[in-house]
């Protein structure tokens, strides 16, 4: 018997993750890709967060970003800021996920100073965050 047919345990922030990704009036899609991520997991480890990550950052990106459209006001980030990466820092991440919230802000809005004003920082503020950012990543990228 292998690990799909049997009972499988899933992480509370992977539930999460795919309850936030729009499968419109397709079950079948979500059944398969839970089905694919219990093939990820040995024994009784249950599905992690990371790995519902992994899969959904490689599923179709323009799937991702077509289906997982942002309300009013919201900003869509990457889905794979939620992994920190190998060798990487809690400092590193974190620098990591400012900047690509910076520049998902900044491709909505079109301009620094309305990117400065949506994230509410001031101009100045922000070029310092990307400037720190950009230093925290390069030990890791």
């Amino acid at each position: 018997m292998n690990n799909r047919e049997c009972p499988f345990q899933i992480e509370t922030g992977a539930v999460h993750l795919l309850l936030e990704f729009d499968f419109p009036g397709n079950i079948r899609r979500l059944r398969n890709i839970v089905y694919e991520l219990t093939s990820y997991v040995t024994n009784d480890a249950p599905i992690r967060t990371e790995d519902v990550c992994r899969y959904l950052a490689n599923f179709n990106a323009k799937e991702v970003a077509e289906k997982t459209k942002p309300r009013e006001g919201e900003i869509l980030v990457p889905v794979d800021i939620c992994i920190i990466r190998n060798g990487e820092t809690l400092k590193q991440w974190e620098a990591r996920v400012r900047k690509c919230a910076i520049e998902a802000a900044r491709r909505d809005t079109g301009r620094l100073a309305a990117t400065a004003t949506r994230l509410g920082l001031a101009p100045s503020s922000l070029k310092q965050n990307l400037r720190a950012a950009s230093r925290a990543m390069m030990c890791v990228e």
